[in-house]
């Protein structure tokens, strides 16, 4: 229900280690009266290696810095066309203080109510406390080797 369409090592990929992290991180700073606005995201893309293989740690990095060409497993149009948006996305972010582009949907900021978080994927979406129950049980059945 979290990701659907992804395969079962996708889904521990994406929200084994870092996506917990990041929960804990937004639930504390959304709660803080005082904090500015954040926003959450995803990077939910399969890419073009051997039948599609998701977004490890820091695959967001040349997306939104535009140098996609440097890496072999980004030569794919559909990665191109994603790191245009989350370009637009990143700069207004960095200009406004919400990340925003006309090519994506709306960027909701993440509330204690909400839990919104930018799902950034060949279609990308918003979702509400989307993968929460994901991550309770990736965190109850993970083998600590």
């Amino acid at each position: 229900k979290a990701y659907p369409g992804k395969d079962l090592i996708s889904l521990y990929l994406m929200d084994d280690q870092f996506r917990r992290s990041a929960l804990a991180i937004l639930n504390t700073r959304s709660s803080d009266p005082e904090a500015a606005s954040i926003f959450s995201y995803i990077l939910a893309y399969d890419f073009p290696l051997n039948g599609g293989f998701p977004a490890w740690h820091c695959a967001e990095i040349p997306m939104v810095f535009g140098t996609t060409e440097r890496i072999p497993t980004m030569h794919d149009s559909g990665v191109l066309e994603l790191s245009k948006k989350m370009q637009a996305a990143w700069a207004s972010f960095a200009y406004t203080g919400v990340p925003a582009s006309a090519d994506i949907p709306k960027w909701e900021p993440f509330t204690q109510d909400t839990k919104q978080t930018m799902i950034l994927d060949a279609k990308c979406h918003m979702a509400s406390d989307h993968d929460s129950r994901l991550v309770e049980m990736v965190q109850k059945y993970r083998t600590v080797g």
